[in-house]
C-alpha cells in the first residue's frame, strides 16, 4: 500500500512538472538552458501590458506615475537579465540535425550573448558538411546540396516543437566539399506567449525552411500566438 501511494505521488509530481513547462501561460520554469531568462521576460511583459492598460485611464498625474513605474521596472529588468545571462553564458544546448541534410554537429550550439531590449538569446556553434553543398540558391544546375534557408526549431521537454528562428551560416555562393567546417549562429526569440516553453527547452533542431519539421514547428508557434 505504501509503495502504491509513493507511485501515485510521484506521478502527480511529474504531471505537475509537465504542466509548469507547458505553453499555457503558466510561470516559466528555470530548468532549461536559458535559466531565469524566460521567466524574467514573461514577468516583465505581463507587468508592461498591465501598465499600458492602466494608461488608458487618463489623467496627467496618473500617467506620470505609471510611466515612472514602467521606467523603474525596465531598469530592474535589464539588471536581472544581465545577471541571469552571466549564469548561463557558455552553456551548451542539445543540437540535432534534420537527417535529410548533409550536415553533422561539430560543436553544439552554446549561449554567447543576449539582447535585453529585443528578448533574444544568441547561440553559436559549428557544423560540418557531409556532402558537397552550397549556401545559397545557385540559380544554375548544380549537384551541390542547396542550404539556402536554414532554420532552428525549438523543442520543449515533451519533445514537441514550439518555435522557429533563422540560422546564419558562414558559407559563400560557391560549392563547398564534404568535410568543410561551417560556423553558424542564431538568435532565439523569447516572447510572453512562448516563455513557459522556453523555460524548459530540451533541444534545438536544424532543418530547412519549408520542410515538414519546419511546418510542424510553425503551426505550433502560430497556435501559441493565438492565430
Amino acid at each position: 500500500m505504501k509503495s502504491l501511494l509513493f507511485v501515485m505521488i510521484a506521478g502527480l509530481a511529474s504531471a505537475a512538472m509537465l504542466v509548469s513547462c507547458g505553453g499555457d501561460g503558466s510561470k516559466a520554469s528555470a530548468s532549461g538552458p536559458f535559466g531565469e531568462i524566460p521567466s524574467l521576460v514573461s514577468d516583465f511583459e505581463t507587468f508592461s501590458d498591465a501598465k499600458r492598460a492602466e494608461l488608458q485611464g487618463g489623467g496627467e498625474d496618473n500617467m506620470k506615475k505609471i510611466l515612472g513605474e514602467m521606467k523603474a521596472a525596465e531598469e530592474k529588468f535589464k539588471e536581472s537579465m544581465n545577471a541571469a545571462f552571466e549564469k548561463v553564458k557558455g552553456k551548451e544546448v542539445v543540437t540535432e540535425i534534420d537527417p535529410e541534410l548533409p550536415l553533422k554537429v561539430v560543436t553544439p550550439m552554446k549561449i554567447e550573448d543576449i539582447s535585453v531590449s529585443r528578448h533574444l538569446v544568441k547561440l553559436v556553434g559549428e557544423l560540418e558538411l557531409t556532402a558537397t553543398a552550397i549556401g545559397f540558391d545557385s540559380y544554375e544546375p548544380t549537384d551541390a546540396f542547396e542550404l539556402d534557408d536554414l532554420v532552428v526549431l525549438s523543442y520543449d521537454n515533451n519533445g514537441k516543437p514550439f518555435a522557429y528562428d533563422g540560422l546564419s551560416k558562414d558559407m559563400g555562393g560557391e560549392p563547398m566539399p564534404a568535410g568543410s567546417k561551417v560556423p553558424v549562429d542564431t538568435h532565439i526569440h523569447i516572447e510572453s506567449y512562448n516563455a513557459a516553453s522556453m523555460g524548459c527547452l530540451s533541444k534545438i533542431l536544424i532543418t530547412l525552411k519549408g520542410s515538414e519539421l519546419y511546418d510542424q514547428a510553425k503551426a505550433a508557434a502560430d497556435a501559441l500566438k493565438g492565430k
